[in-house]
């Protein structure tokens, strides 16, 4: 049996599930944004708050050539860091705490009081410790089947 693969296009109108009058099926995104925008506004208003979510993205480069990478977004005073890369060749020349200390100083411009990422058992818990960053708590058995941890660092 296939499992469900995220929409194309084609069959956009088949349910995949059905209760009474009510069907759910997997849709595109450009189906959800105009239901997500219209309802998010309604609930964020009942508690009084703007959930305005902005990306960045930082690319280090060395001789005009890409050579790592930070992704992260800000919501409600948090800048959460999607991703942190650095060429395999480059490591170990400072570009990952350069690319995070930028990360830190742009959210500190916006305004953030607090940054969060997810690390796994395998990657750089340790690097993100010496930046000041604690474990908040951790996923067992979870991506990959692998512990992830939830790392924290007050600003």
């Amino acid at each position: 049996m296939r499992s469900p693969r995220p929409d194309r296009g084609e069959g956009k109108r088949r349910a995949i599930a059905t209760e009474g009058e009510v069907a759910v099926r997997l849709a595109s995104r450009e189906e959800l944004e105009g239901f997500a925008a219209k309802e998010w506004q309604r609930y964020n208003a009942e508690v009084g708050v703007t959930w305005d979510s902005r990306r960045y993205y930082l690319l280090a480069e060395v001789g005009g050539l890409p050579v790592g990478l930070a992704a992260f977004h800000l919501v409600g005073g948090v800048g959460h860091l999607d991703q942190l890369l650095v060429a395999k060749e480059c490591r170990g020349r400072g570009l990952g705490s350069r690319l995070l200390r930028e990360f830190e100083r742009l959210c500190r411009a916006e305004g953030c009081h607090k940054l969060t990422l997810e690390t796994a058992e395998y990657q750089a818990r340790a690097f993100y410790e010496r930046h000041g960053f604690k474990v908040a708590c951790a996923l067992r058995d979870n991506k990959f089947h692998y512990d992830w941890h939830l790392m924290e660092k007050g600003l």
